[in-house]
């Protein structure tokens, strides 16, 4: 029967496509239908709603619930509260404001209280401050962690193609009936297309943020476009989840590479730019500061913030000036090759400073 079905199965599509291809159509439609429901029966099932990044990213919403056993305390503060608290792994800046923009997108549609809570591994307001009517600064003697006040949420996006479509359906879920005080762990893209106005309702720089970034686009003088690298650790000086390393000789090769890239970007810069470059590699930014007077780099080490958990305001305060600097930029390029990695730094900054983005590979 095998035989005869494929055998009438290929006819159909060589000399019967009229008539196979609506039927082919339709199946896939019915599959996907079938996943989804699938999906949206298991977010109906579940109490806490729970979504995992990739690799060591995964977030169990169970590994939160043994953390949510504090006595009762009637916070005066209610409603959504995004959360970054070191209770787990909560990724980059940029996978937080995506996360902190997404929500408070949802929160304004409902007319919910919005807040942030960010104290890991720094307090947020010592570099960003609330830029109009919507104070979101919480205390951590307002947060509730006690499971009959507070709902903790994991949402979070995946490599799943329905993963964003899936995310507005558990913030609609979650935030339908929200309890005392939700409690939202996320990096969720969903409001991606309004993050620029989103961003300027939510944050201004501190004073002492401010007068970094016055002070280096001043050095600059003028216009100027962006270029980034995300080497992650192939180059050995920087932790991240990813401990990959190349050989000293495969690393130089690399750092080459891109420089002679970068040199052939440089060419379409419009005369009297500057080019600012960042990057997570001190060994990389020492090389390409000396091939032209053109390039600008902003002294001072980074780090990964979901990964030092010990005080270092240097590296932070140079992770938000490069992020205003790079919003400023008439044009921003994130380069990468090999086993690079597609960071969303530049792309977040370049769309809440309303710039063309361009990934280029090579």
């Amino acid at each position: 029967m095998t035989t005869i079905y494929g055998y009438l199965r290929d006819f159909g599509h060589r000399f019967l496509p009229g008539l196979i291809e609506p039927y082919r159509r339709a199946r896939i439609q019915l599959q996907r239908l079938g996943h989804i429901r699938g999906q949206l029966a298991d977010l109906r099932r579940m109490r806490r709603h729970e979504y995992g990044m990739q690799g060591e990213y995964t977030a169990d919403v169970n590994g939160l619930e043994p953390l949510y056993s504090e006595p009762p305390k009637s916070p005066d503060i209610r409603g959504v509260i995004f959360m970054c608290d070191g209770r787990m792994h909560h990724g980059g800046n940029t996978d937080r404001f995506r996360g902190i923009l997404s929500l408070y997108a949802e929160a304004k549609k409902r007319g919910l209280p919005f807040h942030i809570f960010w104290n890991y591994p720094f307090p947020l307001e010592e570099y960003l401050q609330p830029a109009g009517s919507v104070d979101w600064r919480i205390r951590r003697d307002e947060i509730s962690y006690c499971p009959d006040e507070a709902y903790p949420v994991v949402i979070m996006e995946t490599e799943d193609p329905q993963s964003a479509w899936f995310n507005r359906r558990s913030f609609r879920s979650v935030l339908k009936n929200p309890a005392m005080q939700t409690h939202v762990y996320s990096n969720s893209l969903t409001a991606k297309k309004d993050y620029a106005e989103l961003y300027r309702e939510l944050f201004v720089p501190t004073p002492a943020l401010q007068q970094e970034i016055d002070r280096h686009a001043g050095a600059m003088g003028g216009g100027y476009y962006s270029y980034s690298f995300r080497f992650l650790n192939l180059l050995g000086d920087f932790a991240d989840y990813s401990m990959a390393t190349l050989s000293d000789r495969d690393a130089e090769e690399l750092i080459d590479r891109c420089i002679e890239e970068l040199k052939t970007l440089l060419k379409d810069k419009p005369r009297g730019y500057h080019a600012l470059v960042t990057a997570d590699s001190q060994r990389f930014l020492r090389r390409v500061a000396q091939i032209s007077d053109d390039i600008y780099v902003v002294p001072g080490g980074v780090q990964n913030v979901d990964l030092v958990a010990s005080e270092n305001k240097a590296a932070w305060m140079k992770t938000f000036v490069d992020q205003n600097l790079i919003m400023g930029a008439e044009r921003v390029y994130l380069l990468r090759t090999g086993g690079m990695y597609k960071s969303g730094f530049a792309q977040f900054a370049a769309l809440v400073g309303g710039h063309p983005y361009i990934d280029h590979k090579f």
